[in-house]
């Protein structure tokens, strides 16, 4: 990082995300990580960014929120962290 500014912020927050990861795998949680690229639209979406991923064309996955649905059907207790790629 360009500035201490940035570079402390950035290691706050990492402590920070830490900590509350820990805090919920010690209570049994599961960390479920969405898929960021997928082979089709979720949800019927109909504007979605195109990209190809070894030789096969993927899409940038807009529902993270689906997945974690069904992983918490299927897990029980889950913890989704999630920085999306807009910042």
């Amino acid at each position: 990082m360009r500035s201490q500014r940035q570079w402390a912020a950035l290691r706050i927050r990492s402590q920070i995300m830490h900590s509350i990861e820990e805090f919920f795998l010690d209570r049994g949680f599961i960390r479920f990580d969405a898929p960021i690229l997928t082979p089709s639209s979720c949800e019927g979406t109909s504007t979605l960014f195109k990209t190809t991923t070894f030789e096969e064309k993927a899409f940038l996955s807009q529902s993270g929120q689906l997945y974690g649905e069904s992983g918490a059907m299927a897990f029980g207790k889950i913890i989704r962290i999630w920085s999306d790629l807009s910042g």
